[in-house]
């Protein structure tokens, strides 16, 4: 229990990347885990019928919440708090307590959330099952949503603190990313959420979506790219292409990317401007995706075969063709040609 805690206050530099990568693992082996026994039951649906929490219904949204809130954001936020203090020319967090303390509050919060899933208490919204519900003086408080919420704000103001204290003033592109992602994801989880937004029947799934697309655009596309900018020039040895098509594709991300969650109810009785929005800003992320990529790629020159010796950069260069086969599908599948 001292060592936890010691843990959990630790000043030291860099702890608190460790102990979110150290997490991520944690819940990359749980995740997959439970995905293996959710797909299981596609063969042998009635392998577990006797046990409530690993019927399929509660099984998936454990197995959704693990992969997303924990390896993925748990791995992103490492990586905030190791690439910042580098880009910022600091030493260290501006509070290594502080994010040390975030840590153990996403894990707690995680855990009891999809313990919860798995009881059956769950909001029922894709990408948003997490609740704990408490009753305060006979108002329903989606404890979740608050916890993760505080969380995210703890996360925000500490690495904005650092770059703000740090000796860099001019930002490189990896900066703008994971600062825009800090800054719009708090905003996506309000708007998604029932225990801050609550609309009915049509106006709830228009706001359902804009969080189920946007948890994926500005908080794991805009993350991931920023994470890239760094790791492709690092592990290549050249300088990035183009530091002001890095730009365009930041603004234009930030520009297109908020209204096309949308287009995943183009068959509902939604608005048809809102449909006409979704589907043209849709079509309009091939500008952010292939800047993204030319810079990706031109970086590169001279330096493929490489790419075949250095472990790291074969993840990266993969990771580079699969956002290129997704974001080359999304946007066209978006179009009402196809969209039916």
């Amino acid at each position: 229990m001292g060592s936890m805690l010691a843990a959990i206050l630790s000043d030291k530099p860099f702890s608190p990347s460790r102990n979110f990568f150290i997490s991520a693992l944690f819940w990359l082996l749980i995740g997959t885990t439970v995905g293996l026994i959710a797909s299981l039951q596609f063969t042998a649906p009635d392998a577990l019928s006797g046990v409530a929490q690993l019927s399929f219904g509660r099984i998936r949204p454990v197995h959704i919440n693990t992969i997303l809130v924990g390896w993925l954001s748990m791995g992103y936020v490492s990586c905030y708090f190791y690439l910042l203090p580098v880009l910022a020319k600091r030493n260290g967090l501006w509070s290594e307590w502080l994010g040390n303390l975030t840590c153990a509050a996403w894990n707690a919060t995680l855990l009891l959330g999809v313990l919860a899933i798995a009881n059956g208490n769950t909001e029922g919204r894709e990408y948003a099952e997490l609740a704990l519900t408490l009753n305060v003086f006979g108002y329903e408080l989606q404890l979740a949503d608050w916890l993760v919420l505080v969380a995210l704000l703890l996360l925000a103001f500490n690495c904005f603190m650092t770059v703000a204290t740090g000796q860099e003033k001019k930002w490189y592109v990896s900066l703008w990313y994971m600062m825009g992602s800090l800054f719009w994801f708090p905003f996506v989880w309000i708007i998604g959420n029932r225990a801050f937004v609550q609309l009915d029947g049509l106006n709830d799934a228009i706001a359902g979506w804009f969080y189920g697309h946007n948890i994926l655009g500005m908080w794991f596309t805009t993350g991931g790219v920023g994470i890239m900018y760094y790791l492709v020039p690092r592990f290549s040895g050249n300088p990035l292409y183009s530091h002001t098509l890095s730009m365009i594709g930041f603004w234009t991300i930030a520009m297109f990317y908020a209204p096309t969650g949308t287009h995943h109810i183009l068959q509902s009785p939604v608005p048809e401007w809102l449909k006409a929005v979704a589907v043209i800003a849709s079509v309009f992320l091939l500008v952010p995706v292939l800047t993204v990529l030319v810079n990706f790629f031109m970086t590169m020159k001279g330096k493929w075969g490489t790419v075949s010796d250095h472990i790291a950069l074969r993840f990266a260069v993969a990771g580079g063709f699969g956002y290129l086969f997704t974001c080359m599908q999304g946007p066209f599948q978006a179009t009402r040609f196809i969209n039916w």
